[in-house]
């Protein structure tokens, strides 16, 4: 079910996408998931594990108290989190989190890379804008 803060779990996600085949396209538009969708799927179960709440798990990265992330902050989580990963890869991690290139993650930011599962984000679309016919009780 829904924790308290509207969020789903990774495994119940995974859960209800058992049996989900991967869009038939998916192979001619080249997507695939890449390291940094895995880095940041680890990174919110960091975040699911050990705050209850997006806006708690946001207060207690922002070290210096200005209201966004940084890229010390970002680094800093994924330690704490027992996450290793490379320069690059922090880097493409931060990238995800501030796609605009405005070197600071905003709340609204923090929550939007965190609520989208990047591996299935193009099929869920395609779910929830054109859902499978109801069947008949």
């Amino acid at each position: 079910g829904l924790h308290s803060g509207g969020v789903l779990s990774y495994a119940e996600f995974a859960s209800l996408l058992d049996g989900v085949e991967p869009p038939p396209d998916a192979q001619e538009h080249g997507e695939r998931v890449q390291d940094v969708d895995v880095l940041l799927q680890v990174f919110k179960e960091g975040v699911d594990q050990r705050y209850n709440s997006f806006t708690h798990a946001f207060r207690s990265l922002d070290k210096d108290h200005d209201a966004s992330l940084n890229l010390a902050e970002v680094d800093s989580a994924l330690r704490l989190f027992g996450i290793s990963a490379s320069s690059a890869h922090v880097d493409a991690l931060y990238h995800r989190l501030d796609p605009k290139g405005s070197g600071r993650v905003s709340y609204a930011a923090f929550c939007k890379a965190l609520s989208g599962a990047p591996q299935f984000e193009a099929h869920l679309k395609r779910q929830m804008f054109h859902p499978p016919p109801r069947a008949a009780q």
